[in-house]
């Protein structure tokens, strides 16, 4: 029974996630766009609410900023000074905040860390629906920015590490 749950799990968070990723294209039908987002919240607050033996999560509070022009004009110094060429979000997030930069709490999200069968899924939540899941978003850890290198590489040792293991399972198995 347990095994079934956790596969019935595993299978839910797969479609969301590869549905989650399909949202990010162009070409939507506006409709079908706002009912797979839904489907994407339902399942997850279902996550959240059930909280399943076989599902590990984690939520971090991703604040939403306003930036004032003064803090976007250092980012944009910093950045005109780097030879490395990196987003503009990397140097937001290394400017320290000035009074005039103002954060805006109903637009911040929760990210939704899941890991099932040795997965991990990633689903951002806006906060009105996690605190109906009874969550204290106030509390939360907040999401340390990660630049985009750094986060690839790691998600690539992670996929050779996972394939190298099914591969000697395979030999094994030849």
């Amino acid at each position: 029974m347990q095994e079934q749950k956790e596969m019935l799990w595993y299978r839910m968070l797969s479609i969301i996630d590869k549905l989650n990723r399909q949202l990010k294209e162009d070409g939507w039908i506006y409709e079908d766009e706002r009912n797979a987002y839904a489907l994407k919240d339902q399942v997850v607050q279902k996550l959240l609410q059930e909280k399943p033996d076989c599902v590990q999560t984690a939520l971090y509070l991703v604040p939403y900023i306003r930036y004032s022009m003064a803090t976007k004009d250092k980012a944009g110094a910093m950045m005109r000074r780097d030879s490395v060429k990196r987003p503009f979000e990397y140097y937001l997030a290394r400017v320290e905040l000035s009074p005039a930069d103002v954060e805006v709490p109903e637009k911040a999200n929760v990210e939704v860390i899941a890991k099932c069968m040795n997965d991990t899924f990633s689903f951002h939540m806006p906060l009105p629906q996690i605190e109906a899941c009874g969550f204290d978003t106030a509390s939360l850890p907040r999401k340390e920015w990660i630049n985009a290198p750094d986060f690839f590489h790691a998600s690539y040792l992670s996929a050779k590490e996972q394939i190298d293991q099914a591969l000697a399972e395979l030999d094994a198995l030849s």
